[in-house]
């Protein structure tokens, strides 16, 4: 029977026994544990094979196909396979296999754009000639490593949350691979790196602010805007599918298609015509082309509304730097809307979960803390700290808790009973009370 041995090194092997009874080795290298168990499975199987005369099973084919080339030689030096029948292993690369996962996506373009720029870093570590079957979980600890110490053209690190969505990829990539039996085992499996939500990149559109940049627009970038800030839609994705006749004026909502959210059911929702809102629509709908359903008539998903936005916001004199636009427009809405109804109806609103609001929708504001010190959280106790004041001198001892001075009832009658009535005793008699 295969059993695992370890070295002094570090490195293993697999210990078999011959059809002459002999025991012999098989290295392995430095694998892990759960790699050793995968190679002690496999060779346990060929050696009960080639004891029993049975054919090999088809898992154990495939595994010998795909294993290591150094593994094979050894497998055929030691007769636990036949040179002349071996299955010769398909060499797939990194780079082949990123291509396979790529061709195979069922995602929209923008996606597959996305997932191309994180496994090019896949591409860039490990070698075009080395097979994904030679990787192991030391390969996935070291590309993480690479990850950390690598650099943009800038000079600065990928930001964490970066090298998290590329190892999520990555590991996507190799998980591919195995559902596929171009290799055994993911060596991304058991490396993560936890997703840290970036607050440096909030920043809190106020109701001024809007105001002050949308005088500032043309027309459509008014109703862009307009739509992001207090409609709270996704732009442009979900500009591209808006039409004047999804505009239910007599119901004071309208439709919004969604294409992020499509691929889980949810490809369009009901927003409310929002009391901010309907001055710009009923402006826009105004100037648009007689017989034109669409509201915005040249942009899709492609469309680049950064730079336009950068040009409003220098004109409306806006001189602080505003990261990530449309998201803290969306954003601010949403924590703008938790105020006044419920979270659950307000991402029914904005097409998001109620899990994704509360990690990245709702914010501190500045306007929080303004309230909490002005008003408070509960008013009726800051009105009564507020008509309280401290005794003087004199009236203190008017304020002493005794029985007759005491306001509260139950405390008076607690106190009595414990005076008076509880584990009464009979008086002690003083040393020296009683004559002899």
């Amino acid at each position: 029977m295969a059993t695992i041995r370890t070295k002094p090194t570090g490195s293993k092997a697999i210990q078999v026994v011959l059809s002459d009874g002999a025991r012999r080795a098989i290295g392995i290298g430095r694998a892990s544990k759960k790699d050793a168990e995968s190679f002690c499975h496999h060779i346990g199987k060929l050696e009960s094979a080639t004891l029993s005369g049975r054919a090999v099973e088809s898992a154990t084919a495939r595994w010998v196909a795909a294993t290591k080339p150094s593994v094979r030689a050894r497998l055929e030096e030691l007769g636990l396979i036949e040179p002349s029948t071996a299955v010769e292993a398909e060499l797939i690369t990194v780079d082949m296999l990123v291509s396979r996962y790529l061709d195979e996506l069922d995602v929209k373009p923008r996606t597959v754009f996305r997932y191309r720029n994180q496994t090019q870093f896949m591409k860039d570590y490990f070698s075009t000639e080395r097979p994904v079957s030679e990787l192991n979980s030391g390969d996935g600890e070291r590309f993480l490593k690479w990850l950390r110490r690598k650099k943009k053209k800038n000079g600065e690190s990928l930001a964490q949350n970066y090298i998290h969505k590329i190892l999520k990829t990555s590991r996507q990539v190799f998980a591919f691979g195995v559902a596929n039996e171009l290799l055994f085992a993911n060596p991304l499996a058991g490396i993560s790196l936890p997703e840290r939500v970036n607050d440096d990149r909030d920043f809190e559109i106020t109701p001024d602010m809007t105001e002050q940049i949308l005088k500032a627009a043309n027309p459509q970038f008014r109703l862009i805007i307009a739509l992001a800030r207090y409609g709270g839609l996704r732009c442009p994705s979900e500009l591209t599918g808006l039409r004047w006749s999804h505009f239910l004026w007599d119901q004071d909502r309208f439709i919004v298609h969604s294409p992020k959210t499509e691929h889980c059911g949810k490809e369009k929702r009901l927003v409310p015509i929002f009391a901010e809102l309907r001055p710009w629509l009923l402006e826009a709908q105004e100037l648009a082309p007689d017989g034109s359903d669409r509201v915005f008539l040249n942009i899709d998903e492609e469309t680049n509304l950064r730079t336009e936005t950068l040009r409003i916001l220098e004109r409306a004199g806006v001189t602080e730097e505003i990261p990530r636009f449309f998201q803290n427009c969306r954003s601010s809405r949403q924590t703008e809307l938790e105020t006044e109804f419920p979270l659950h109806v307000v991402c029914k609103w904005l097409g998001n979960s109620e899990r994704t609001a509360r990690k990245h929708y709702l914010k501190v504001r500045e306007s929080h803390f303004q309230q909490a010190a002005s008003a408070g959280v509960f008013p009726s106790v800051q009105n009564m700290t507020a008509t309280c004041s401290k005794p003087s001198q004199a009236d203190e001892g008017a304020h002493e808790k005794t029985l007759e001075n005491v306001s509260s009832p139950a405390f008076r009658l607690g106190s009595g009973y414990t005076r008076e009535d509880s584990n009464l005793q009979p008086p002690v008699p003083k040393t020296g009370a009683l004559s002899s």
